[in-house]
């Protein structure tokens, strides 16, 4: 039975050295990074997580868990190589897993942060994590897929998002001796304890501290009759995290100051014609605010277009202008189309008005 038990858990380890590897070989010649660029990347990525890994490796961890982890730390690795390889392992993760909320989230940032990467190329991802899968869940899972990256909004998180509304606590009481990992695993606890459906299993939380730090002690709290969520905040603010809900995990790291580089960007000129589509004026736009951005970063500005249901972007206008700063830019290009724009955490959010 042991030597069972370890043969399952070595199986799995393989599957992330694996998996995310095998899925990009069959396309390395087209997409970038190139094969050889992948293989050392994943073993990076790897290493960079590994604690994290080793707690999945032992089943502590699920999928659903690992997958939210490289989704959170894949903006840690700042070269093109390593940042593929840890949202590919995010995505075959969240396919193993049969989780299509988080695996669309996976494919998305794929697909908006990875130069090179095309439809072609994202149905020979989606082909090889499903290549071991019996092929009527695999059937269901490229309609879930399809159907949660048209509804990406906040479908996909509806849950999760609903018990940290939800959820009520009696009391949360924190010391000052105790650490934030300490006050996620009693909130941990308390969901569990408190959960709105008769046979829950409450909210899973997962705690980043970036690497070489410790997690931060936390303030004297004592709150009664709180909402989960409410609580969360409380205990995050306190110390300079955030949260955010991915699928059915809450992740929790440090807040990064980020600046809006939509008005300090200009462009020399701006030109689109039919019939290019707005996805194509976005593309063009996010490989411009590289090129003219000017900060020490220089990474321009990371957008994200929410797909209409039908999966058809509309045609935008003959747009020609001379110097333009991106900000204008873009309300030209959405104004014409019917669609409108937030920032979220330093990244552009485009999306349909309603």
């Amino acid at each position: 039975m042991v030597a069972a038990g370890k043969n399952k858990r070595n199986i799995k380890m393989k599957k992330l050295v694996v998996v995310a590897m095998a899925v990009s070989v069959a396309f390395a010649s087209v997409a970038m990074p190139t094969e050889a660029e992948f293989a050392k990347a994943s073993r990076d990525v790897q290493n960079a997580l590994k604690a994290q890994i080793v707690s999945w490796q032992k089943g502590d961890m699920t999928d659903c868990e690992l997958a939210a982890l490289m989704l959170l730390n894949a903006g840690r690795f700042k070269d093109e190589a390593r940042h593929y390889a840890c949202l590919q392992a995010a995505f075959a993760a969240a396919a193993r897993a049969g989780d299509a909320a988080l695996a669309a989230k996976a494919y998305e940032r794929i697909c908006v942060e990875i130069k090179g990467f095309s439809l072609e190329l994202g149905e020979k991802m989606i082909g090889g994590a499903l290549a071991k899968v019996e092929a009527k869940k695999a059937a269901a899972f490229r309609g879930q897929l399809k159907k949660e990256r048209s509804y990406q909004s906040f479908a996909a998180d509806y849950t999760t998002k609903c018990k940290l509304d939800k959820i009520m606590l009696p009391s949360v009481s924190i010391k000052p001796s105790d650490t934030l990992a300490g006050a996620v695993g009693l909130l941990r606890l308390l969901s569990r304890e408190h959960d709105i459906e008769p046979k829950g299993s409450g909210v899973n939380f997962m705690l980043s501290v970036p690497e070489g730090e410790n997690p931060p002690a936390v303030p004297t709290i004592n709150a009664r009759n709180i909402r989960l969520g409410d609580a969360l905040k409380l205990i995050a603010d306190s110390v300079g995290y955030k949260f955010e809900v991915y699928g059915d995990t809450v992740l929790i790291a440090k807040k990064v100051a980020a600046k809006s580089k939509l008005k300090s960007i200009y462009l020399s000129s701006f030109s689109i014609k039919p019939p290019s589509t707005l996805a194509d004026a976005i593309e063009l736009m996010r490989k411009k605010s590289v090129e003219c951005d000017g900060s020490a970063i220089g990474k321009g500005v990371n957008f994200v277009l929410e797909a209409p249901k039908d999966g058809k972007f509309p045609v935008v206008p003959r747009i020609n202008t001379g110097a333009i700063c991106l900000a204008d830019a873009l309300k030209l290009v959405v104004g014409c189309v019917g669609y409108d724009f937030k920032e979220e955490n330093g990244i552009v959010v485009v999306f349909k008005k309603k």
